[in-house]
């Protein structure tokens, strides 16, 4: 495990600091693929549907 540049790093690691880099590299895995579709779906609501992201005044509705 030790031949690779990342092993040496990784088998210097105490077994609390193995937790939090597995815990970074999962939720990251998951949460910047997550952040760019909504990201572009934001993107897309905005030019097809422009009236929905328009500030409303209460006073006018009634």
């Amino acid at each position: 495990m030790t031949n690779f540049g990342w092993g040496r790093v990784i088998a210097g690691m105490g077994e609390n600091a193995l937790c939090w880099l597995y815990s970074a590299v999962y939720n990251a895995t998951y949460m910047i693929p997550e952040t760019l579709l909504t990201l572009a779906a934001a993107l897309l609501l905005l030019r097809a549907a422009p009236k929905l992201f328009q500030r409303q005044d209460a006073s006018q509705g009634r």
